[in-house]
């Protein structure tokens, strides 16, 4: 069998299905959209306008987001840079033009000329705290509410460690979430607890307690 699979990945396309597999690359997430681009990871390649052409991955190094333009006089580009700075944009001789987030994954494209779907992609990926308002109006920057969820307690016995908390302030007991036990506290945040048998490095919290 180990040979069989050697002479195998002799092949391009045969090593190229093993690489993308291994990668990653092969793995695509629902995102939502039925172009089949949308929520794959893309891999390095040449990139540019005319002569000048780079890897996408060197483009990609400050961890910003990259819109790779192929709509005529960078209307996409235009889009983007309403909106956010977030976003590094590259016009590119031949499409579709891409928006790739910093972790890789394609979430949007466009057929020639064409944004439909990118002023949403936007919203979703690279704006989390700017209101869906019209493009118009996204530097208005109107800030939402943001709060703490959750917050994950590392301990030795997770069961122990829950039960111990929930008793000494008068909580309900634990919940079983996945690998976690959810203690909910009265302001809508959760401490869940994880069992590990490493290392635990020192954790701090505070409660206040307003009952009279």
């Amino acid at each position: 069998m180990r040979d069989i699979v050697a002479n195998l990945m002799q092949l391009d396309n045969v090593n190229r299905f093993f690489g993308e597999m291994m990668s990653g690359l092969s793995t695509r997430y629902n995102l939502g959209s039925e172009l089949d681009d949308v929520g794959r990871l893309i891999g390095d390649k040449l990139i540019g306008h005319g002569k000048a052409d780079v890897s996408l991955y060197d483009v990609m190094q400050d961890g910003m987001g990259v819109l790779l333009d192929a709509s005529t006089e960078g209307k996409a580009s235009k889009l983007v840079a309403a909106s956010t700075q977030r976003i590094r944009c590259v016009a590119v001789d031949t499409g579709p033009s891409m928006l790739i987030r910093p972790d890789a994954c394609i979430v949007w494209t466009g057929e020639e000329n064409s944004t439909d779907g990118l002023a949403e992609a936007l919203r979703r990926w690279f704006s989390p705290v700017i209101q869906h308002l019209e493009p118009a109006n996204w530097n208005r920057g109107v800030v939402v509410s943001v709060k703490l969820n959750h917050s994950i307690v590392w301990c030795r016995d997770k069961q122990r460690s829950a039960a111990f908390l929930t008793d000494i302030l008068g909580l309900p007991q634990a919940v079983r979430f996945g690998p976690f036990l959810v203690v909910e506290l009265e302001n809508g945040v959760s401490l869940d607890f994880y069992s590990i048998a490493g290392d635990i490095a020192s954790q701090h919290y505070a409660f206040s307690d307003y009952r009279e």
